[in-house]
């Protein structure tokens, strides 16, 4: 069995998940990957605690803060149904105001807040 690299396999990835994209949405619409359907956005308050056990304290659960915060409530299924199917239902936690390295200074990728 060959082994792949790191790059191969997320350039494996990529690929899969486009020709998945081109058959799922063949009107050049796409609205996700994944959890298409947002059921609610959430203000919120992430808020590490001081008690956490050593082992835990890492990134930002090193050191207790509070976070600003938003949760995306969602579907699972990539194909946009309506609220009363079947389906399992998921949630994403986005803090803002996290300190250090960023994933990507790519403004695409981070949340503006206007208030």
């Amino acid at each position: 069995m060959k082994k792949y690299t790191n790059e191969e396999l997320t350039e494996n990835i990529i690929n899969m998940l486009k020709e998945k994209n081109k058959k799922d949405y063949k009107k050049n619409h796409i609205k996700r990957e994944a959890h298409s359907k947002c059921l609610g956005l959430l203000k919120a308050q992430f808020i590490v605690n001081e008690n956490l056990p050593k082992d835990y304290k890492i990134g930002v659960f090193k050191s207790p803060k509070t976070y600003n915060a938003f949760i995306r409530i969602s579907n699972s299924n990539p194909k946009t149904k309506g609220d009363n199917a079947t389906d399992i239902r998921g949630f994403a936690i986005k803090l803002l105001g996290v300190d250090g390295e960023k994933y990507s200074d790519n403004a695409h990728w981070n949340i503006k807040v206007i208030s």
